[in-house]
């Protein structure tokens, strides 16, 4: 009994200082001016984004991402590109979680690109994005951004052969699912 009333003695004197630490946390010191990194998906499967911040809730962000595109006429092709994408990160919320030992950048952003490859890709997308760090490294986050948007397609396939020629064109925007994960290091 008497180790249940220590105990409870010292919750009660560490969460209070547990809930200090999160009101008086320096958010500012969580990131930087200057980051760099690499990320799956955000236009391609894999690519280098560069992030600029401007001031703690705004920053904008530029990539480049290796993009596959399958072109299905007459028969499936794999064609590779590059997506150069840019866009902004305005944060929302800041928030520390004393479980985990983490602090949390909650936000919205917005993004556009375009491919260069054999197919004109253009894409545009809104959405969430959450920048984690953990409490002794403020110069490293891991993000993830899921959002939704819209891709322009536009291709020509041209074919031919002994006495015959197939020329197909496609145009269209298509809905997409914008998500990426990227492990950024601020300067």
């Amino acid at each position: 009994m008497k180790r249940l009333i220590l105990f409870l003695m010292l919750v009660a004197f560490v969460l209070p200082s547990w809930s200090q630490q999160a009101d008086t946390m320096q958010y500012a010191n969580y990131g930087g001016k200057m980051a760099y990194g690499v990320a799956i998906g955000g236009g391609g499967l894999v690519g280098v984004p560069l992030r600029v911040a401007f001031n703690e809730q705004l920053g904008a962000e530029f990539g480049a991402y290796l993009r596959p595109a399958v072109v299905a006429m007459p028969d499936a092709t794999v064609m590779l590109g590059l997506m150069f994408t840019g866009g902004t990160n305005m944060n929302i919320k800041n928030s520390f979680n004393a479980a985990k030992g983490k602090v949390r950048r909650d936000g919205i952003f917005i993004r556009g690109g375009a491919a260069l490859s054999k197919t004109n890709d253009a894409m545009i997308s809104v959405g969430w994005v959450r920048d984690h760090f953990k409490l002794n490294d403020h110069k490293k986050s891991f993000t993830i951004e899921l959002g939704g948007g819209a891709m322009y397609s536009h291709y020509t396939y041209s074919d031919s052969g002994p006495g015959w020629s197939e020329t197909v064109t496609y145009q269209g925007f298509t809905p997409m699912l914008h998500w990426k994960f990227s492990w950024m290091t601020f300067k």
